[in-house]
């Protein structure tokens, strides 16, 4: 790999991060505006897959490398349900949670990482992987240890949530670099499409038996409102191109390790937009994950 393209995989994973980390705040604007987060989610990555699809479908008629292509497999429909599950369940849980506890027990991944690329790729895990994936951790559990709460442990159900959007995160960072066949754009549409129906699912069951899409839809949607959905729309398809272009040039391990970024980003905007409690710990755990992703960056 040249070293441009090494860089360039490296700075579409800390934008992924960067987006990720700040995606919580125009969904809790939603939230505060009558439209559950599993609906919202619902919604954004409805309007991501038609601008993704009607891009495919103009890349489909002009080049006949992509009309070549093999449309489904299950491998594919196993990637969008992973990445829907992770997605879904991030956002429900920053909503419903403390921003930066729910996003430190999300980067718990790079354990989860090295588990299923350890079998599902078969990389090896190195020394120096271990000691940077332990650097992380370790940053992420001094943000995280409240002394009158005990271990860090998820204290609630958005916690947990958090939990298990990290465990998918990880599958869906090693399905995404096993499955190599189908374009870029072609594994977009199956993640926006993934999401949507697990938003539509979510949405289902929270509001119980009624249809998904009649489900806490305020009467009066403002412009705003309108102008936040499509929005989000398009940065959903933006980053969830940009984060495959770089995990499909780096190993599942480093991939998660660099991702971590997203802790800095969620720390500062909980910060600064929601007034959650940033002291001396989140920024010492900060800075061992920054030092984390530069050492995952060097290697």
């Amino acid at each position: 790999m040249q070293r441009r393209e090494y860089l360039s995989a490296i700075a579409s994973l800390l934008t992924g991060a960067t987006i990720w980390g700040l995606i919580w705040f125009p969904y809790r604007f939603l939230a505060q505006q009558g439209i559950s987060g599993t609906l919202a989610s619902a919604l954004t990555y409805s309007i991501g897959l038609m601008l993704a699809a009607s891009l495919y479908t103009c890349l489909c008629w002009r080049l006949p490398a992509y009309r070549a292509e093999r449309f489904f497999s299950w491998p594919l429909l196993g990637l969008g349900l992973a990445v829907g599950l992770t997605n879904v369940s991030f956002v429900w849980a920053t909503i419903h949670g403390a921003v930066l506890r729910v996003v430190l027990l999300f980067y718990l991944c790079p354990v989860w990482t090295a588990f299923f690329a350890h079998f599902l790729l078969r990389e090896p895990i190195t020394p120096r992987g271990v000691w940077v994936i332990l650097l992380g951790l370790f940053g992420a559990l001094v943000m995280l240890w409240q002394p009158d709460q005990g271990w860090p442990f998820p204290q609630t159900l958005a916690e947990w949530v958090g939990l298990g959007a990290g465990i998918m995160f990880a599958l869906s960072n090693v399905l995404l670099r096993k499955i190599r066949q189908p374009t870029r754009e072609l594994k977009t549409c199956w993640v926006l499409l993934g999401c949507a129906l697990v938003g539509l699912v979510g949405a289902a069951v929270e509001g119980g038996a009624k249809p998904a899409l009649s489900i806490a839809i305020p009467h009066s949607v403002t412009a705003l409102v309108l102008v936040c959905l499509l929005l989000l729309g398009g940065v959903l398809v933006l980053a969830n191109w940009v984060v495959q272009f770089g995990i499909e040039r780096l190993p599942a391990n480093k991939v998660a390790v660099i991702y971590l970024f997203e802790l800095i980003v969620a720390g500062a905007s909980g910060w600064l937009l929601a007034a959650e409690h940033f002291g001396w710990q989140e920024f010492a755990g900060a800075c061992l994950i920054a030092c984390a992703s530069v050492l995952a960056a060097r290697e």
